[in-house]
């Protein structure tokens, strides 16, 4: 909010004595010799202290001394309890009786909270840092919410949030990390504070953690917030079904022949070992999805999809492979065959994970260092349209239509590359995903226990849900495409 000051050149004149401030108000610890103006820009109740009715008229001989006061405030308090504003009358010679009650205050004596607060809501409506409690997260959180909610009481929040959310982003990288673990209530934090970074880093995580939180849980979140939540999490869902059903679909390149190359048994049959290996892949992954660890688990998938993204010995590695071969018995030259055509096609697959685990938050992770969730949502200034640049909350109607059209599959990789959000689900399916269209009928299989360590007694799936079939393939022929096949 800008500010409309008085001549402030004259010498030693700074907060928190103006000598041109036609203002007092009046602490056990401290005079402020401030602006009226100022005051009722900044906040709605002081505004009705300070009307021109209740200013001083002064005299002649007061103007000839020099003497600007006009108004005279005094906040009375019995030490940490709220802090009462009282307005004394000032005479024609800007002076005034004063009724300041006593904090009781001796030398050396930290001042009390209310008066800390009481200071840092002037310095907000001045431009000038906050000063804070302490160096800990707590101490400055603490701070930070009691000058919220005397700013709320004084109407001057436009003014002060930008400030406090400043001083809440200096505590740095602890901050961030203070975020990732209670997303919930620094969302709430964040809206009053007015801090967009804080909002955003608030909303990675929440939809990062949506599945694992309960509809009591996400009932606590700020209404703009969860819409924004809600529709993030649908995107990324669409996002995760297409992605899987990409790599559940996707061939090596030296597999695909051409119709040209006149292709017969012996050229099929020297990529068996390709073959086994993307069968026993699929089987892998098909048990992922079938037991609700991708896009359904509590953690979004971020356990599967990071072993994808690692590849190597993170998944179907040695001791994995043994249950396949106790039903496929192989030499160990033949193994060792099967291992390789296995690390070039998870070579392959760590490209399309690779957007699901980028980081887009304000936490610099170290290499190998994870978080729990997945954090690779986009958010941009357009989701958080409900905060104009003051910070202050938009009215419904001045909302932008934009944001009830969104496409639900912005967030889908693109087939052939993957990208980063912002590719439509039709694009990828188009590029030729293979064995999308039919609702392929479930085959029972034979149950590799040794595949993810453990072992299930039920029917493994070989392919994902039929409904994400269905709802790819009806959202294909509504918009009059057919996806190509390999």
């Amino acid at each position: 909010m800008a500010l409309v000051l008085a001549d402030t050149s004259l010498a030693d004149s700074k907060f928190p004595e103006y000598a041109d401030g036609d203002t007092v108000i009046e602490t056990s610890v401290q005079t402020y010799h401030l602006h009226s103006n100022v005051l009722r820009e900044n906040s709605k109740v002081l505004a009705r202290f300070l009307v021109e009715e209740r200013g001083a008229s002064l005299g002649p001989k007061a103007k000839k001394l020099g003497v600007v006061t006009r108004y005279k405030l005094v906040l009375n308090s019995s030490g940490n309890e709220e802090a009462k504003l009282q307005q004394l009358q000032v005479n024609s010679m800007g002076q005034s009786k004063s009724t300041l009650g006593c904090f009781g205050i001796e030398n050396g004596t930290v001042r009390p909270p209310i008066l800390r607060h009481w200071d840092n809501l002037l310095r907000a409506f001045y431009h000038q840092p906050l000063q804070l409690e302490g160096d800990g997260l707590a101490n400055v959180l603490k701070d930070t919410i009691d000058i919220l909610n005397l700013a709320d009481k004084y109407r001057a929040s436009s003014a002060v949030a930008p400030h406090v959310g400043m001083a809440l982003l200096n505590v740095g990288k602890v901050l961030f990390k203070a975020i990732s673990a209670d997303p919930v209530n620094w969302s709430v934090i964040g809206k009053r504070a007015r801090s967009k970074i804080i909002v955003k880093e608030a909303i990675i995580h929440l939809v990062g953690k949506w599945e694992s939180y309960t509809d009591w849980e996400r009932g606590d979140l700020l209404p703009q917030i969860r819409e924004v939540c809600e529709r993030k999490h649908l995107e990324f869902t669409i996002y995760k079904k297409a992605l899987d059903m990409r790599m559940l679909g996707h061939y090596s390149p030296t597999m695909v022949k051409k119709k040209e190359e006149d292709p017969g048994r012996v050229m099929y049959a020297n990529d068996v070992f390709s073959w086994i290996a993307l069968n026993v892949f699929r089987h892998w992954f098909s048990q992922m999805v079938a037991e609700d660890r991708t896009w359904r688990a509590e953690d979004g998938g971020f356990s599967v999809y990071k072993k994808i993204h690692q590849g190597g010995d993170a998944y179907l590695n040695r001791p994995m492979l043994e249950g396949f071969h106790a039903f496929f018995p192989m030499s160990p030259r033949a193994q060792g065959v099967l291992r390789n055509h296995l690390i070039v096609l998870k070579n392959e697959m760590q490209k399309f994970v690779e957007p699901l685990l980028a980081n887009n938050t304000q936490v610099e992770l170290k290499e190998g260092e994870w978080f729990k969730h997945l954090v690779s949502t986009k958010v941009d200034e357009e989701d958080l349209a409900w905060l104009n640049e003051n910070g202050d909350l938009v009215h419904d109607s001045e909302k932008s239509a934009s944001s009830n059209g969104s496409e639900a599959g912005r967030l889908t990789p693109s087939a052939s590359t993957p990208t980063t959000p912002g590719t439509s689900t039709l694009a990828m399916i188009e590029s030729g995903i293979a064995l999308t269209t039919q609702p392929h009928v479930l085959q029972n299989i034979t149950n590799l226990d040794s595949f993810d360590g453990q072992k299930s007694s039920r029917v493994d799936c070989a392919i994902p849900r039929k409904r994400t079939y269905d709802a790819v393939r009806d959202c294909t022929e509504q918009n009059g495409n057919q996806p190509k096949r390999h």
